[in-house]
């Protein structure tokens, strides 16, 4: 009775480690696929900028200021001058250059995805590896049962002389092969425990349930071979190829020119020889 008491808590105690949850604990610790995300977000930003003029300058400065006093007022051609400069790259460049990165981008995303399935595949192996050595042992254990009261009945029998010594051996080799045969089970179900833990760490230890989990009937090899050129290592494939296709573009682009514009604005408060204020002066 206190087994079977015990047998009813443990649910409660250690919860049973779906296949679902299994592999949600080891896509939240695959440092991989959140390195690919946190990059391919990077490079959506940097698309962003890219894509952009560049940033406006400013430039404050004096001019023609004389070396013998640095006076600001006396000789007329002296300065102080405020300009804006706007430079516009060669046609073309920005748009290669935001391609450049989009390209990188999704190659990153189709990467973070490929990475999700090989995680989902490699947990999946290694809970189904789990679960065939638990239930296994299962049934060795209820074999192992029912030889240990064939050999107690033997014994029976043997001790009754309706039985030979040769009956009671051989009950007993067949429960040592049951015995040899849960040490292997132990060993194997210890490797495929041991392989799990490696994706979803000390949750590895918990029980499995019974049964396996529902999944869907495969659809035909036809939609197969079609859902295959959207598989994500094809599309990291193609998204590299349109990366590099946009650097050439951007090589090509450095060979035309650039242009730019600039405002300035010259304050001059010096006078003339007459005394006349000289007006400021405009640069564009």
């Amino acid at each position: 009775m206190f087994s079977c008491l015990l047998w009813a808590a443990l649910p409660a105690a250690v919860p049973w480690l779906s296949l679902p949850e299994a592999e949600r604990l080891a896509l939240a610790r695959e440092p991989a696929l959140a390195a690919a995300e946190r990059r391919a977000a990077g490079l959506r930003e940097q698309a962003v900028a890219a894509g952009a003029l560049p940033d406006p300058q400013l430039r404050v400065g004096l001019m023609n200021v004389p070396a013998d006093g640095y006076a600001l007022d006396r000789d007329p051609m002296t300065q102080r001058q405020i300009a804006l400069r706007q430079a516009f790259p060669p046609p073309g460049m920005r748009s290669a250059r935001r391609s450049v990165f989009e390209a990188r981008s999704a190659a990153w995303t189709a990467q973070a995805r490929a990475r999700t399935r090989e995680v989902r595949r490699a947990v999946r192996h290694a809970w189904l590896e789990r679960h065939y050595w638990q239930a296994a042992r299962a049934v060795v254990e209820q074999s192992r049962s029912r030889f240990e009261d064939l050999l107690a009945a033997t014994r029976s029998l043997y001790a009754a002389g309706r039985r030979n010594q040769h009956d009671v051996l051989r009950a007993q080799l067949e429960l040592g092969r049951l015995d040899d045969r849960l040490f292997e089970i132990d060993a194997q179900a210890a490797a495929a425990a041991a392989e799990l833990a490696r994706w979803v760490g000390g949750a590895a230890g918990r029980p499995l349930p019974a049964h396996l989990p529902d999944w869907p009937v495969p659809p035909p090899e036809t939609v197969l071979r079609e859902r295959l050129a959207a598989h994500p290592a094809l599309a990291a494939a193609r998204a590299q190829v349109a990366a590099a296709e946009a650097e050439a573009e951007t090589a090509r682009a450095a060979f035309r020119p650039g242009w730019g514009v600039e405002l300035a604005w010259g304050e001059r408060t010096a006078r003339d020889a007459l005394g006349v204020e000289r007006p400021d002066l405009r640069d564009a």
